[in-house]
Formats: structure tokens, C-alpha cells, sequence
């Protein structure tokens, strides 16, 4: 399993117009004082699949977090998500909607902040010098130094230890809430007009994000006998 990605925080909701976040590894404010561990073991039976005491859980591009969380042994119980949703409502066309920013401003009017509004941006030039400096020995934790060297834009190397508090204070609460606000919409709405045409197709979809994030874990096991080269 890859476990190179780091836990940085988590955003979450547990009722409308409450969302949470919990700063982990966070350079610019104090992070929770409860070990990753035990903050995990307590989150663990209400978000796991396998859990009896599970709770629904709606996402918005939930396959990254279910990635992310299966790091630690947990499987998020995932029952709903609005990016695939939106991607249902709006198949065969580009929308910028589907992304939860675009969503939340063609629905309800709302601009939310993006990552890369946090950082300065980064041209080519600037990001080749500072790949050579880190080859002649300029001193970089390892996850830097591995999002420097993989990059090929300024926002590949976008670190979110790294944000400030006000940015957080604005983005972590709201991306934990905001999913659950855009899902309550479209059901009275959008999903409402289709009349359960796209259930099946929205059901397997939920359903099949385990086996492709096992997929991003493991790769696909080829047999080489048979194969013609």
C-alpha cells in the first residue's frame, strides 16, 4: 500500500451548518493534542463500513478520501456523494459545477476559496531553480521534497501543513459542510426531476469506489503467459 500521503487534517460535519476541522499536522496553528492513533480509534466505528455502529457518510469526491483513510486500516462508509451526482446530472457535458466550488456557486451563490488562493503562484522557471537548489543539497522534509521533484506546476507542490490559520479557519469548516448542504439540494431538486432514471447507474457507482481505490493500492495482477509480444 502506498502510505507516503500525510493526514494533514480532517473536515467533517455531523449536522448541518456545523462543520468541523481537526488540524493533525498543521505548521501555522496548534494541532489536536490527542495522538493520530487514538483520534482514529474514535472516529472508527462511526465512519467504517464494517462497522456496526456506522454512520452515512456523504462526500464530495469520496474515492481521495476513502484512499487516504484506508492509510489507516479504515474504510469509510460512503452511501452518498454529490461529485458523482453531479456528474450523473450533467453527463456527456463539461461542467464547470461538478467541482464542489463550482457547485456551491452555480447553486447557491457562495465563491469558496480554493487551495491555490493560498499560495503564490509558481512559473516554470522558479520551479526548475528550485528543484536544481534541493539537487545541490538544500535541506527539505521528505514529503516536500517529494512533491518538488514529482511536480510539473506550481500546483502540484501545493501543501496544506503549510496554509495559514485564517485560511483554514474560512476553507475546513466549510468543505466539511458543504457537501451535506449540496446533497439536501439536489435530492428536493435536480435528483428529484429524473425520476430514479439514474439510481442504478448512481447506486453502482457509490458501491464500486472500494474496489477502484483497491485497485490504486495494489494495481491489477497480469498473468504474462498468453500475452503475445
Amino acid at each position: 500500500r502506498n502510505k507516503k500521503e500525510r493526514l494533514v487534517g480532517i473536515c467533517m460535519s455531523y449536522k448541518f451548518d456545523a462543520g468541523v476541522y481537526i488540524p493533525i499536522e498543521q505548521k501555522d496553528m496548534e494541532n489536536n493534542e490527542i495522538p493520530l492513533d487514538e483520534l482514529l480509534a474514535l472516529l472508527k466505528p462511526f465512519i467504517d463500513r464494517n462497522s456496526e455502529k456506522k454512520k452515512r457518510l456523504i462526500t464530495h469526491n469520496g474515492q481521495f478520501d476513502y484512499r487516504v483513510m484506508k492509510m489507516f486500516d479504515i474504510e469509510i462508509n460512503i452511501t452518498d456523494d454529490t461529485y458523482v451526482m453531479l456528474a450523473l446530472l450533467n453527463m456527456g457535458k463539461l461542467r464547470a459545477e461538478n467541482s464542489l466550488k463550482g457547485a456551491m456557486q452555480h447553486y447557491f451563490g457562495i465563491d469558496v476559496l480554493e487551495l491555490t488562493e493560498a499560495f503564490q503562484k509558481i512559473d516554470k522557471a522558479t520551479l526548475n531553480n528550485a528543484k536544481r537548489l534541493y539537487e545541490m543539497g538544500a535541506p527539505l522534509d521528505e514529503l516536500t521534497a517529494r512533491k518538488l521533484m514529482l511536480a510539473d506546476d506550481g500546483k502540484n507542490l501545493i501543501d496544506f501543513r503549510y496554509i495559514p490559520e485564517w485560511f483554514i479557519d474560512i476553507y475546513g469548516p466549510a468543505d466539511g459542510d458543504f457537501p451535506r448542504i449540496l446533497f439536501r439540494y439536489l435530492k428536493e431538486n435536480d435528483w428529484a426531476k429524473v425520476n430514479g432514471e439514474l439510481d442504478f447507474s448512481y447506486n453502482l457507482e457509490i458501491m464500486v469506489i472500494p474496489a477502484l481505490v483497491e485497485q490504486e493500492y495494489f494495481g491489477v495482477h497480469v498473468i504474462p503467459e498468453g500475452f503475445e509480444i
